[in-house]
């Protein structure tokens, strides 16, 4: 309070609150002016309120400010009067410090200012609802969304502003909220947009609900970019299932999270027996811990892992080609790896037999070499024998000692001749069979005084084929034997034989079409896991006296055949081998008769031509022996210049015997040329130690009247040449 005089305004009386508020002392106020000492903001020197007063005009609570000493404002009202003081008039003054009050009411003026501008400026819609679910108050959003003004929406119940019904729908989320007394959603289809509505109470001391607000979000976006997210999701997943190749998600603990029928195909195909399982609880020990270790390393590491493995599945075991790598999160940590593997079972086989392929090819070169030049030394040696044999009487001490040395010839010939067919696939002479006879002879003879059975389940209407009859049989004897040798206590041998149509790639590298299927189980012993893909490749033995050709001869043969040959075996369970071939589109033309024993002597003038003195003269010893005239010459030339001088001599060659494979000289084809320009009319015998070669196997087409594999016996040259002669091609 402050007591001034009016014509100047000087301060005459001031109360201590005023000392209090304004820091000034009574010595540095009394005496002195408003202005002077620049204590109100907005009035001066109060000149202006002392014309209002005397004008008549009321000064009561005028809004101001004082400044104090320290230069801070108090805030607050002042009234003013003129009162009669010490008989002049003077000016009173009372100021009301509000500096709180008004603080707090422009705090809350501008707290107000910015919930306005919040409520209206956020992009969610916001109401508050009464109890009863009236609209007290609404934002522009909320407006903007359902397309309303402020007074189309106030005063109404939200279901009648929204939805336009007149009652509470039931999958509204107030109904929820009013039990659970807390946040409840829902999402809804408004027109072409997708709106989350969410409801909070707000709640009085009893916890009664005093009053709702009811936000409305536009998630049409949200909703949209997830559509678009399944839909993709929905094509990759589509990708995913149908890859033939496996797919399959792992996670941080080795834990399958996802898996592809591909994948699900190699357990079993269902899908609770694999996803949410660990990798142990799918492999075996070893393998899993394998797997879980290569997972630790790629999330250690962060490095993508490839390999080639063999893996064993419920369905068995497979050869798998795996790639993994590791899968992100937004911040860049590995939360899973991604894993892509293809069965390469086929492609790792058709590599094995590429490798055996190599393998045999150069075993082979080995092989023939071998072959030829051992089938050159039987010749001779066992020739000699032959005919040292028939020089003697059958009670000579000696005679029988021959033939036993004979009967080692054969075993001799019979390995030189599985030696030639591995090494060059023994080039089969071709005609149209009947499988069932070969099968029966080959078979029946392999088990004559053997304690084995055989059955046989030939099909009916078995269909022919094109073959080498004796190759086959020589297939079948050998597989028959290794089965007899896996059951030394005996058992059963059973030969099936059946049509089947194949698709292209079902057996081997087959290509599709009708093939003969002739199957040999046995109940011996089984071949070991770990050398059953051997057993074909040449020289593998696991006998003692095994040579390791037998079934290397085989799978040669079959192959020259356009077939195939397999195996499937289990230790203590026996063993299958599987033969396919090609049935013939021809009808069968099947020579059934053999050649008469009949008498092995002749006469005639015989040249021959063979590199190999040893040959030529055991060969001219046997049929000079047997009443025939013999010239040998060592190649083609001087066989030429024999045939031209004795037709001069007019001592002409009833027969010639050529050699087919002359080192560094003329072989038995050129000369055979040679010989047609002198004498059209030649007739000719082909002799080779390669007994697979295409000449000897269509002997005619080359222009041949005979042929004669070495090493041969005695009565087989004698024979042939007798049958030669009879064809009436002698001169």
């Amino acid at each position: 309070m402050a007591i001034s005089t009016v014509e100047e305004g000087r301060f005459l009386v001031i109360n201590e609150t005023f000392f209090h508020k304004t820091g000034y002392s009574r010595e540095e106020i009394i005496g002195k002016t408003s202005k002077e000492l620049n204590i109100f903001t907005q009035y001066g020197d109060g000149a202006a309120i002392i014309e209002k007063l005397r004008s008549g005009e009321p000064a009561v609570n005028i809004r101001s400010d004082v400044r104090t000493k320290s230069g801070s404002v108090l805030k607050g009202f002042f009234s003013a009067d003129i009162i009669e003081f010490e008989g002049k008039r003077h000016l009173l003054t009372i100021f009301n410090d509000m500096t709180e009050t008004i603080d707090a009411l422009n705090a809350l003026s501008q707290a107000e200012e910015q919930w306005k501008t919040t409520f209206d400026g956020t992009n969610d819609g916001i109401c508050l609802l009464a109890p009863d679910q009236t609209i007290l108050r609404c934002n522009r959003t909320l407006c903007e969304l359902i397309g309303k003004t402020p007074g189309q929406i106030i005063g109404h119940r939200c279901f009648e502003v929204i939805h336009g019904e007149s009652n509470v729908l039931p999958e509204c989320p107030i109904n929820r909220m009013r039990e659970s007394l807390r946040r409840e959603t829902m999402e809804m289809h408004l027109g072409d947009l997708w709106l989350e509505v969410s409801v909070d109470p707000v709640l009085g001391r009893n916890k009664e609900i005093t009053g709702i607000v009811h936000i409305v979000r536009d998630i049409t976006e949200k909703k949209t970019a997830e559509e678009k997210l399944l839909a993709s999701e929905e094509k990759y997943r589509t990708l995913a299932e149908s890859s033939p190749d496996m797919i399959y998600l792992i996670d941080t603990e080795g834990f399958v999270q996802y898996v592809n029928q591909a994948g699900l195909a190699m357990f079993g195909g269902s899908s609770r027996a694999v996803i949410g399982k660990h990798l142990r609880d799918l492999f075996p020990h070893t393998i899993a811990e394998r797997h879980i270790n290569v997972i630790k390393g790629i999330f250690s590491t962060g490095r993508s892992f490839k390999s080639e493995l063999l893996e064993e599945f419920p369905k068995g075991k497979r050869w798998i080609e795996a790639r993994l790598s590791p899968i992100r999160d937004s911040k860049g940590a590995i939360v899973a790896v991604l894993g892509l593997s293809q069965d390469i079972t086929a492609r790792k086989r058709a590599e094995e037999e590429l490798q055996r392929a190599e393998k045999l090819e150069s075993l082979k070169v080995l092989a023939g070499g071998i072959a030829h030049d051992f089938n050159n030394l039987l010749g001779g040696i066992f020739g000699y024998l032959d005919l040292a044999r028939t020089e003697l009487p059958k009670d000579h001490p000696a005679y029988e000692y021959l033939n036993k040395s004979l009967s080692a010839f054969e075993r001799a010939r019979h390995l030189a001749h599985q030696m030639l067919t591995f090494a060059r696939g023994g080039a089969p002479v071709k005609k149209t069979l009947r499988l069932p006879d070969i099968l029966t002879e080959s078979c029946s003879l392999a088990l004559s005084g053997s304690n084995i059975r055989c059955e046989y389940r030939i099909s009916d209407g078995l269909w022919l084929i094109e073959g080498d009859e004796n190759q086959l049989s020589q297939v079948f004897n050998n597989i028959v034997i290794n089965a007899w040798q896996a059951m030394p206590d005996g058992g059963t041998v059973t030969v099936s034989a059946e049509n089947r149509m194949l698709e292209a790639g079902e057996a081997g590298n087959l290509p599709a079409g009708r093939y003969v299927v002739v199957a040999v189980r046995d109940e011996g012993v089984g071949i070991p896991e770990k050398i059953i893909d051997k057993i074909f490749d040449p020289f593998f033995t696991t006998k003692q006296r095994g040579s390791g050709l037998g079934l290397a001869t085989c799978h040669s043969i079959i192959t020259r055949h356009s077939g195939h040959i397999s195996v499937a075996s289990k230790p203590g369970e026996g063993s299958v081998f599987t033969v396919f071939l090609p049935a013939s589109e021809l009808s069968a033309s099947i020579e059934t008769g053999k050649v008469t024993d009949a008498d092995l002597r002749g006469t005639g003038r015989i040249l021959i031509m063979d590199d190999e003195k040893v040959i030529r003269e055991m060969a001219r010893d046997i049929l000079s022996k047997h009443g025939y005239e013999v010239v040998v010459t060592a190649d083609g030339k001087e066989a030429v210049d024999a045939y031209v001088r004795a037709l001069e001599e007019k001592q002409g060659f009833d027969l010639v015997i050529l050699d087919l494979t002359v080192p560094g000289g003329m072989g038995g084809e050129k000369t055979l040329s040679e010989l047609k320009k002198i004498d059209p009319q030649v007739a000719a015998i082909v002799s080779s130690g390669y007994c697979d070669n295409t000449v000897l196997a269509d002997f005619a087409t080359h222009g041949f009247s005979g042929m004669v594999a070495k090493p041969y016996r005695a009565d087989e040259l004698l024979l042939t040449v007798k049958k030669t002669m009879r064809k009436g091609n002698s001169k």
